[in-house]
């Protein structure tokens, strides 16, 4: 591959081409010591299209624009989710003997796959500009740690639902 000022070249040196008539279907064979054929009018490293995700975090914090926020709200979630996922898994470790074994683990695989299909969404609102960055990362990942810390400590401290309706209904009756 040669880069000439029109774009790039493939180059072939000493062989054969077949080419074949549309009209008549007729075959024809050329020798050659040198050939070329165009293979892209762009010049090499000056793409036109950078994908975003290919960029540095910091190229990304440099200009802020749209889709620069969304991939960057993905790369934060990821490490918010995995947070996150660590506090789910110490809350649904424990295991009821009523339930069987795999109830837990179809949970966490249903939450996983809610809570990427909800990273996915939120980072096209961002690129998309329907959605500003602090508020996705708030709702979503600060809503589901704020869930997975009160299940967890539901967990410890061995609450049950009807323990806790009492409680605020004790708080509520007057003396």
């Amino acid at each position: 591959i040669s880069q000439l000022e029109q774009g790039q070249f493939l180059m072939l040196n000493s062989g054969q081409r077949l080419e074949r008539s549309q009209s008549t279907g007729q075959l024809k064979i050329s020798e050659f010591e040198e050939y070329a054929t165009q293979i892209s009018s762009s010049v090499i490293g000056t793409p036109s299209y950078i994908p975003v995700n290919t960029l540095s975090t910091a190229e990304l914090l440099r200009s802020p624009d749209a889709t620069h926020l969304g991939e960057l709200s993905w790369r934060l979630g990821v490490i918010w989710a995995a947070i996150n996922f660590v506090i789910i898994g110490a809350a649904i470790s424990g295991v009821n003997p009523r339930v069987g074994r795999s109830a837990n683990l179809v949970f966490a695989l249903f939450t996983f796959i809610i809570y990427l299909n909800l990273l996915n969404l939120g980072q096209n609102w961002i690129a998309s500009g329907k959605l500003p960055l602090t508020t996705f990362m708030i709702t979503l990942h600060g809503g589901v740690l704020l869930a997975a810390l009160a299940w967890l400590t539901k967990c410890h401290n061995n609450w049950t639902w009807r323990q806790l309706v009492r409680v605020r209904r004790a708080d509520k009756v007057p003396a």
